[in-house]
């Protein structure tokens, strides 16, 4: 996750691994510590087991699912912030432990993907939805093609517009039809960026394996470089979740009651 320092990084990540309705989920380079570990459980809502760092490197955690009923009867945590163990590693994996094992669970970067193809897929399915109010993506008004493509089309649409003689009605029509490219304009934008995520991921596997196949410096390089452009594409896409959490914050966040908005007329110069 490079980092769970930051407030709304971590709730955009917690959200999101709320999401996957999973029982643990692992996490590696939290750059969690001690004195932050209170807080990031009561954020998390559910038990977190820690493996410490610094505050700018390494740290693992596992996340547990609130509905959950475990009970940890033995862990070994490094101090290094590495490694978190149930139990003894060294001897689960002995022959005659393991076999006596009814469900392990090992997780980890290991660097040593079974399957390439799925080591980094990463598909996240998105749950179905009734309809709702229709809201811009404020990240369109950063994009020179969109702004061109809203300056381009007003005279169309004024003067398809011409007959309707009441502003609000006029103002209406505006709207709807900045509604309507908008959706179109954002659904071929999620279009291209689902096929650059995929072809990032395409490189990715294929510099992991042409790494392993061959290792030296030119294909530790070319590794660098995919990893450096995939995580450049993740860290987008947390950016938006933050972006669309706190717009969420804002609509249905505490607002100020009538009761303090007297005080506040009371006490003005």
């Amino acid at each position: 996750v490079r980092g769970l320092s930051n407030f709304h990084k971590r709730r955009a990540i917690f959200s999101w691994c709320r999401k996957q309705k999973a029982d643990l989920i692992f996490l590696q380079e939290t750059h969690s510590t001690t004195e932050r570990q209170d807080q990031w459980r009561k954020e998390w809502g559910a038990s977190i087991l820690f493996s410490h760092g610094s505050t700018n490197a390494r740290g693992v955690a596992i996340l547990i699912k609130n509905s959950l009923n475990i009970i940890i009867q033995q862990s070994e945590i490094s101090s290094d912030g590495r490694f978190i163990f149930y139990r003894n590693l060294s001897k689960l994996l002995r022959k005659d432990e393991f076999g006596n094992e009814e469900n392990i669970i090992i997780g980890g970067d290991f660097n040593c993907p079974l399957d390439i193809t799925l080591d980094k897929k990463g598909e996240i399915e998105s749950s179905g939805r009734g309809a709702g109010f229709w809201k811009l993506n404020t990240s369109l008004l950063a994009n020179e093609n969109y702004k061109h493509m809203i300056t381009n089309n007003l005279p169309t649409w004024l003067d398809a517009g011409k007959d309707i003689h009441d502003p609000r009605l006029l103002w209406d029509w505006i709207k709807f039809n900045i509604r309507s490219n908008s959706i179109i304009f954002s659904k071929q934008i999620a279009s291209i960026r689902r096929k650059q995520e995929e072809e990032l991921n395409k490189r990715y596997q294929e510099a992991v394996l042409m790494f392993h196949t061959n290792p030296c410096n030119n294909t530790r390089l070319a590794l660098e470089k995919s990893k450096q452009d995939l995580e450049a594409l993740y860290e987008d896409k947390v950016e938006g979740i933050i972006l669309r959490a706190r717009a969420r914050w804002h609509e249905h966040g505490e607002k100020n009651n009538k009761y303090f908005l007297n005080l506040e007329k009371r006490n003005h110069v």
